[in-house]
C-alpha cells in the first residue's frame, strides 16, 4: 500500500475495502438522540451479511457486546490483510496515513465502548482525561456503562483474549497498537482480570492473565514503561492496582539491567527532549534508586544499579544532560546511601581497574580477568566522576584504591606505544584536584616505577588492539635485565609528562612540592643506605635511589625556574647535609677524607676485616654522592636565583660558605674541585646582595682566588664524568664571558661551547647553547661569522648545526636593528644557499636535511623582520626560494616545508612593510601562488597560514599591488 493512497474513493485491495467499511460504519448516525453504541449497532445490522454473527448472538447478546465483537472482527481482518501484503522497503508500513486515522478511530471505539465500561473506577487513565490528551481525532462520544459484574467480566475477557492473540501475531498492527498510546488501556484490562479481588476469573485464569500482563510489559521499551506506568496511578486508583503498578516501577531498574537506570534518569530529567535540567527534579530518581525493591537482596541490588550507573557515566556524551544528571545522582546517593555507591559503583570500578587478589587467585594463568570493553568503561566512568564531581570524599574514595593501577596502566601504554592521553589526563586531573595527595601518589609511583601489573595480574594487549587485564604471576624486575635503563628513561619521560601537565594547568606549585618531596626522599634513602652498612637491616633499594637521582637531575634540568621560586626549604636541607658532613670530616684525626676513611676502618686482622673495609668504603662513597647531589642542587638554585634570594636565605647561604670551604680543603679529587666551584658561584651571587664589613659591598670575586685558577678548574671540570660537574663548569665559563675576563678570549670560549654541543645530555648542551647566546650578546656581530661557519659546515653533525641555528636565531633577536653590514649579508647569503637545497661539495646527490632548511628559513625570516635594510638586495632570492618550495614540494610529507615557506613570506612582508624595496613582479607571483595554496593545498595548516599571509599583504601593500 505505502504511506499514501492515490485515490481514496476507489478501493484497490481488500484492505482498502475494509477501511472503507470502517469509515462508513463510524460515520453512521441513524438517531442523533441515541447512544454511540446504539447507532453502531444499527449500522452493523446493515452490514451483518459480511460478518459471521450467529442468530443467538444477535438475539441474546447485549448490543454493546455485538458492537465490540464486530469492531474486533474488523480489527482482526485488518491485521490479516495487512500481513498478507508484501512490502520490500523496511521503512514503509502497510497502512497509509489516511487509513491510519481510520484505524485509530476504530481502536479508540473498541476502548471506549468495550474496555472502559468494564474497568473498576480508578483503573487505567480516566476516560475523559485520556480523550483530552488525544491528538489524533475529535473526541468520541462516551457511553455510560450499564453492565453487571458478570457481563463486564465476560466482555472484558473477550476483548483481552482477542487483543492478546492479535498482539502475539506480529506485524504493523501490533506495533501501531503498542506505540500508539494504547498500552495503558490493554494492560489495565489485563490487570483487571488478573488481580481484581472480586473478579469472577478462576485461579487458572488469573495466573494466565498475570503471565500475559508480564508478557505485555516485555513488549514495551523501558523509557515508555516509566511514562505509561506513572501515568496510570491516579488519586482514586484502588490499592490493589497501585500495588501492582508501583512494584513494577520499583523493579524496572533491576529487571531491565541494560537500560533501567538510564531510562529512569532520562524520564525524570527530560533529557531526551531538553538540553537543560533542573537538579531538583532528579530527587524523584534518587528516591527510587535509594529504595531496594521488596524481596530483592540489597547487596545484589547495589551491584545491578551500580553497574548501570557506571555504564551511563562511561557512555553518555561528556557534559550532556544525561551525564550531568547521573553525576549528581551518584554524588547525592553517596551522601544519603553511601553503602549503595561504595558497593555498587566504587568497588566495581576498582575491580575493573585493579582486580583484588581474592578474585584473581582462583583464575587460571593467562585467563582474561577484565575485557578491553570493561576496562575502557571503567576508565571513562572514573574520568566523568573526577572531572564532574564536587564531593572530595567520593573522589578520594574512588581514586585512592586505583591510583597505583592507573600508574601501572600508564606504564604499559607507554611501553606498548598505545595512546595514553585519556589515562594521563585522568591521573593528572586527580592530583590537581586533590593536591594534598601529591606526596603520597609520588611515593606510589616511584615504588612501582617499572611494573605493568600487580602480583597476580598484568595489563596485556587485547584481541581488538586495546588493553585487557590478564591473570599472570608476579612480575619480577630482574626479567628486564639490561633493558632496565631503557625502561627507566621511558618511565622518566612518562613521569615528566605528568609534571608538564601541572605546568599547563597552572599548578606550578605542585612542581615545587614534588621536587622538594623527591629531595627529601632521596636524602632519606641515602641515610637509610648508610645506616644499613653497619647494622642488620634491609639495605635500601638501589633502584629507588637511582630513580630519585634521575628525577632530581631532570627536575633541575627542566624546571629550575619553577623550583627557584620557593627554594628556602631545599637550602635548609642542603645546609644540614653539609653541616653533618663537615662534622663527620672534623671528627677524623687528620681532618681529611682519607684520614677519616682510614680511621673508621678496623685494624683487626679478623676474617671479616675485608668486609668491614668494603662497608666503610661504601659508606664513604654514599656520603660523597650525597654531597655531590647537594652541590648540584645548590648550584642549580643559586645560578637561577641570582638577585632574587631573600634576606633569610642569604644569611643561611652565607653560613654555608665556610662549610663549602672546609669540605673543599679537606676533600680530594673531583669533590674538592666541585665544592670550590660551587663556593665561588655562591660567593659571586651573594656579592651582589650581601653587604660586606662596614656596610660596603663585598668584592665580586674571592680575594684568595684569581681568574686563572677559576678558568683552569672550570676547563678541568669539563672532562669530569659527572653531569652536574660539567654543567657547573659551563656555568663558570659563561660567567667569565659575561665579566669579559681577559684570560678567556672569544675564540676559546666559542670552541668550548661548540664542543659541548656534542654532549647527548640535554643538561649539558642546553648550557652550551646558553653560553653561545652570551657570546653573541657580548661580542655582537663579531661572533656571528664564526657561528655561521659552524652552521653551514657539512662536516658538523646535523644536530649540532640545528643547535647553532637556535643560537643564531636568539642572537638576531638580541641584535635587532643592529644586524647590518657584513653580518646581515652573510646571514642572508648562507641561509638562502641552504634553503635552495644545494648538493654537498663532493658531488653526492644527497640534499641538505629538511630540518636544516626549515631552520634556515626561520633565521632568514627573523633577520628580515628585525633589520630589513640589512638583507635588502637578497629579497628577490628569498621570495624565489619560498615560492619555489610551494611550487615544487607539494607532497604530503613536505607539508612542514611548505608551512615554513609561507611563514618566511609573511616575515618578509612584516619586515619590509615600511620600505620601498618590494619587487612588484616577484610579489605578484607570490600572491598568485599563495591564493592557489590557500585553495588547494592538502594540509590544513598550510592553507590557514597562506590565508593569514594574504590578509597581511592586503593590509600592507594593497595600494601598490593588485590583490
Amino acid at each position: 500500500m505505502g504511506e499514501s493512497k492515490s485515490n481514496q474513493l476507489q478501493s484497490v485491495t481488500p484492505l482498502d475495502h475494509i477501511f472503507d467499511s470502517v469509515t462508513r460504519l463510524l460515520k453512521a448516525t441513524s438517531d442523533p438522540n441515541a447512544s454511540a453504541v446504539e447507532n453502531l449497532f444499527t449500522a452493523i445490522q446493515n452490514e451483518i451479511k459480511v460478518v459471521d454473527l450467529d442468530t443467538e448472538d444477535r438475539v441474546e447478546a447485549c448490543h454493546r457486546e455485538v458492537v465490540v465483537k464486530y469492531l474486533l472482527t474488523l480489527l482482526e481482518s485488518i491485521q490479516t490483510l495487512s500481513r498478507q501484503l508484501q512490502i520490500t522497503d523496511p521503512n514503509m508500513i502497510t497502512i497509509s496515513l489516511h487509513d491510519m486515522k481510520v484505524f485509530h478511530a476504530l481502536f479508540n471505539r473498541i476502548i471506549i465502548d468495550g474496555i472502559y465500561p468494564c474497568l473498576t473506577p480508578g483503573v487505567g487513565i480516566p476516560l475523559r482525561k485520556r480523550q483530552k490528551q488525544s491528538h489524533r481525532q475529535r473526541q468520541l462520544p462516551i457511553s455510560e456503562p450499564s453492565l453487571s459484574l458478570t457481563e463486564a467480566h465476560t466482555l472484558l475477557q473477550t476483548i483481552v483474549d482477542r487483543l492478546l492473540l492479535l498482539l502475539n501475531q506480529g506485524g504493523d498492527i501490533p506495533d501501531l497498537i503498542l506505540k500508539g498510546g494504547y498500552f495503558n488501556d490493554i494492560i489495565s484490562a489485563t490487570l483487571e482480570l488478573a488481580y481484581h479481588p472480586l473478579t469472577p476469573s478462576t485461579p487458572e485464569e488469573r495466573t494466565s492473565y498475570q503471565k500475559a500482563a508480564n508478557q505485555l510489559i516485555e513488549k514495551v521499551d523501558t523509557y515508555s514503561l516509566f511514562m505509561y506506568l506513572t501515568s496510570m496511578i491516579q488519586p482514586d486508583s484502588p490499592s490493589w492496582f497501585v500495588t501492582i503498578i508501583t512494584s513494577w516501577l520499583a523493579r524496572l531498574t533491576v529487571d531491565r539491567p541494560e537500560d533501567g537506570v538510564r531510562s529512569l534518569i532520562e524520564f525524570v530529567s527530560g533529557s531526551r527532549h531538553s538540553d537543560t535540567i533542573s537538579l531538583d527534579v532528579l530527587t524523584r530518581a534518587i528516591q527510587v534508586l535509594k529504595s531496594v525493591p521488596r524481596g530483592f537482596d540489597p547487596q545484589r541490588y547495589a551491584v545491578v544499579i551500580g553497574r548501570q550507573l557506571i555504564d551511563i557515566l562511561a557512555l553518555a556524551q561528556p557534559n550532556s544532560v544525561l551525564a550531568t544528571a547521573t553525576v549528581h545522582i551518584v554524588f547525592t546517593l553517596f551522601e544519603q546511601r553511601r553503602e549503595l555507591i561504595q558497593k555498587g559503583v566504587l568497588y566495581q570500578i576498582k575491580e575493573l581497574i585493579d582486580p583484588s587478589t581474592t578474585t584473581t587467585t582462583s583464575v587460571p594463568l593467562n585467563q582474561t580477568l577484565v575485557t578491553e570493553s570493561d576496562l575502557t568503561i571503567a576508565l571513562s566512568a572514573t574520568t566523568t566522576l573526577v572531572k564532574g564531581g564536587s564531593n572530595p570524599q567520593l573522589i578520594v574514595a574512588l581514586m585512592n584504591p586505583i591510583i597505583k593501577s592507573l600508574w601501572l596502566l600508564l606504564g604499559y601504554l607507554c611501553d606498548s606505544k598505545k595512546p595514553l592521553a585519556t589515562t594521563l589526563s585522568l591521573f593528572t586531573t586527580y592530583i590537581v584536584i586533590q593536591g594534598d595527595k601529591l606526596e603520597t601518589i609520588a611515593d606510589i609511583v616511584t615504588a612501582n616505577f617499572f611494573f605493568a601489573g600487580q602480583d597476580t595480574w598484568s595489563f596485556k594487549n587485547g584481541p581488538s588492539g586495546g588493553v585487557e587485564i590478564r591473570r599472570t604471576g608476579f612480575a619480577e624486575l630482574e626479567v628486564l635485565g639490561p633493558k632496565i635503563f631503557d625502561k627507566l628513561d621511558q618511565r622518566l619521560d612518562l613521569f615528566f609528562q605528568i609534571v608538564e601537565n601541572f605546568k599547563t594547568s597552572g599548578k606550578t606549585d605542585l612542581i615545587g612540592r614534588l621536587f622538594l618531596h623527591t629531595v627529601k626522599r632521596w636524602f632519606s634513602q641515602r641515610e637509610f643506605a648508610s645506616a644499613s652498612v653497619h647494622h642488620d637491616v634491609i639495605a635500601a633499594d638501589p633502584f629507588a635511589v637511582l630513580i630519585d637521582l634521575r628525577l632530581l637531575e631532570t627536575f633541575i634540568e627542566k624546571y629550575k625556574a619553577t623550583i627557584v621560586k620557593s627554594p628556602s626549604e631545599i637550602y635548609r636541607i642542603v645546609f644540614t647535609v653539609l653541616q653533618d658532613y663537615v662534622d663527620t670530616l672534623s671528627s677524623g684525626p687528620s681532618g681529611t677524607t682519607k684520614a677519616y676513611c682510614n680511621n673508621i676502618r678496623s685494624p683487626s686482622l679478623d676474617a671479616d676485616s675485608d668486609d668491614e673495609d668494603s662497608d666503610d668504603e661504601d659508606e664513604d662513597t654514599e656520603q660523597i654522592e650525597t654531597i655531590s647531589m647537594c652541590l648540584s642542587l645548590l648550584t642549580a638554585l643559586i645560578s637561577e636565583a641570582e638577585q632574587n634570594i631573600n634576606v633569610d636565605d642569604q644569611k643561611l647561604l652565607s653560613s654555608a660558605i665556610p662549610l663549602l670551604k672546609y669540605i673543599a680543603d679537606n676533600a680530594t679529587g673531583s669533590l674538592s674541585t666541585r665544592t670550590t666551584m660551587c663556593r665561588q658561584l655562591l660567593t659571586q651571587v651573594l656579592a651582589g646582595d650581601t653587604p660586606g664589613p662596614g656596610g660596603e659591598k663585598s668584592n665580586p670575586t674571592d680575594s684568595n682566588l684569581n681568574s686563572r685558577k677559576i678558568l683552569q678548574e672550570a676547563l678541568a671540570g669539563l672532562d669530569d664524568p659527572l653531569v652536574p660537574v660539567r654543567a657547573h663548569s659551563l656555568t663558570t665559563i659563561r660567567t667569565l664571558v659575561q665579566n669579559r675576563d681577559p684570560l678567556l678570549d672569544m675564540t676559546t670560549a666559542l670552541n668550548v661551547f661548540m664542543a659541548q654541543l656534542k654532549d647527548e645530555d640535554s643538561f649539558i648542551y642546553l648550557n652550551a647553547i646558553k653560553g653561545l647566546e652570551v657570546l653573541a650578546d657580548i661580542y655582537g656581530p663579531s661572533v656571528l661569522p664564526l657561528l655561521l661557519n659552524q652552521y653551514i659546515s657539512p662536516g658538523v653533525p646535523i644536530d649540532e648545526r640545528l643547535k647553532v641555528g637556535e643560537v643564531l636565531l636568539r642572537a638576531e633577536q638580541r641584535l635587532g636593528e643592529a644586524l647590518v653590514g657584513s653580518a646581515a649579508e652573510l646571514i642572508a647569503k648562507y641561509m638562502i644557499s641552504i634553503i635552495r637545497r644545494r648538493p654537498v661539495k663532493n658531488g653526492d646527490e644527497g640534499d641538505v636535511d629538511d630540518r636544516l632548511r626549515m631552520s634556515a628559513m626561520s633565521i632568514l625570516g627573523m633577520a628580515c623582520e628585525l633589520s630589513p635594510d640589512g638583507i635588502g638586495r637578497w629579497l628577490d632570492m628569498a621570495i624565489e626560494c619560498a615560492v619555489g618550495i610551494l611550487t615544487m614540494e607539494s607532497a604530503e610529507d613536505k607539508a612542514i616545508m611548505r608551512r615554513s615557506a609561507v611563514v618566511l613570506l609573511g616575515s618578509l612582508f612584516i619586515g619590509l612593510e615600511d620600505t620601498s624595496q618590494f619587487p612588484p613582479a616577484q610579489v605578484n607571483a607570490m600572491i598568485d601562488k599563495l591564493k592557489y595554496i590557500e585553495a588547494t593545498d592538502n594540509d590544513v595548516l598550510v592553507r590557514h597560514q597562506a590565508s593569514e599571509v594574504l590578509s597581511l599583504i592586503t593590509q600592507v601593500a594593497h595600494s601598490k599591488f593588485v590583490v
